[in-house]
């Protein structure tokens, strides 16, 4: 109801402007003056109609009242207008002078400021409801998000807490960068290409980062996997540099994987395909579709390393 009333008060501001308007014009000395009136008369509903136009055309599914009431305030204008414009016109015998010219200006000025004021009224209510819907969505949203919100764990259980150990939060950091050589080769793996196990460039730089490989491989066999969110307070724009981690430590591990296979070591074959699972596990856990994502890359790549290795 909020609604309809806000534009009948837009209906009542616009006609008694344009009485006022119309007043002022029909005491001019000039007949072209007073004439231009009836140009008056039509363009403030066809602006008005124009504009309902765009923001009925723009309005999303749902919004049916809305529209109903702009196009009733578009009709009942361009009625009021030219009724208006047909009544100011008239002359009145005993002064000569037309309609218009007699309506109290000041009363009309003084109706258009109280009709305003009563749109700065209707339009704060429609702001404080929105608000108040807003903030029970808001609670909403933060119970169901801590309702998914993971167990919160102790660092000696948290593979999480192992892996950002490594710092492989993005390419800025000193370790991340440690795998720069080797990213063309975990593109190749994940594009579904076979390495070349006797590359020797790609066992030089494997080589460097086995230390990186053994945190990632103690974090696969921890239980849990937590990461510390504002679970309750989530948004569209909330960072996720974990995920680019366990991106590279997945690739890293389906790099190693296919290399021990090659030279038969079962031991750290069976090492990597373990974590691999494990880490896909862990990035289940966490309610992003992003990290599922991620996880499926990890499914995909234990999948490879198991049809190698049998």
């Amino acid at each position: 109801m909020a609604m309809y009333a806000l534009f009948f008060e837009v209906f009542l501001a616009l006609t008694l402007a344009k009485a006022w308007g119309w007043s002022c014009l029909a005491r001019s000395r000039w007949p072209w003056i007073r004439y231009s009136g009836i140009f008056l008369t039509v363009m403030p509903p066809v602006a008005f109609f124009l504009g309902v136009l765009q923001i009925v055309m723009r309005l999303p599914p749902g919004n049916s009242d809305l529209a109903i009431a702009s196009w009733i305030t578009a009709g009942a204008l361009l009625v009021s207008n030219c009724c208006m414009g047909v009544i100011g016109q008239r002359q009145v015998e005993s002064t000569g002078a037309s309609v218009a010219a007699q309506w109290n200006q000041s009363w009309l000025l003084l109706a258009f400021l109280v009709v305003g004021v009563a749109i700065v009224v209707t339009v704060q209510g429609i702001d404080a409801f929105a608000r108040d819907r807003l903030r029970a969505i808001q609670m909403r949203a933060s119970a169901i998000g801590m309702a998914w919100a993971p167990q919160q764990l102790p660092n000696e259980e948290n593979a999480a807490y192992e892996l950002s150990r490594a710092n492989l939060w993005g390419l800025q950091d000193w370790n991340a960068r440690r795998l720069v050589p080797l990213r063309t080769y975990m593109d190749q793996v994940h594009d579904g290409k076979r390495l070349d196990p006797k590359d020797p460039v790609l066992r030089v730089e494997l080589k460097k980062v086995e230390d990186l490989r053994g945190l990632v491989i103690r974090a696969g066999k921890l239980p849990g996997y937590y990461v510390p969110r504002p679970f309750g307070y989530l948004t569209f724009d909330i960072l996720l540099p974990e995920v680019e981690r366990n991106n590279y430590a997945g690739r890293l591990l389906r790099i190693h994987g296919e290399l021990a296979i090659a030279d038969k070591d079962w031991n750290s074959a069976t090492e990597d395909i373990q974590a691999l699972i494990r880490l896909t596990e862990h990035g289940l856990k966490e309610p992003f579709m992003i990290t599922d994502i991620i996880a499926s890359n990890g499914e995909k790549s234990t999948f490879e390393l198991l049809k190698m290795l049998l």
